[in-house]
């Protein structure tokens, strides 16, 4: 059987993939935004990664993952 979920999810990413498609026609490289896990943190959009230099790296063991969710009315 065919379930709905997946068509809606196809068309649930056209809004963001315009979006991203029109910030790189205006010739932007990134974009910054807020990250929603880590307040105070803020996470890149990279268009394009000619400018970027890599400074340093780190190696990251993710011990954990928590969400809150709460019913909205």
């Amino acid at each position: 059987m065919f379930d709905n979920r997946e068509v809606f999810s196809s068309f649930d990413y056209l809004p963001t993939q315009y979006l991203c498609e029109y910030i790189k026609f205006l010739e932007f490289d990134a974009i910054e935004y807020n990250s929603s896990m880590n307040k105070g943190r803020y996470n890149l959009a990279i268009f394009s990664d000619e400018k970027l230099v890599c400074k340093t790296v780190e190696f990251l063991d993710v011990t954990d993952v928590s969400y809150n969710m709460e019913i909205i009315d």
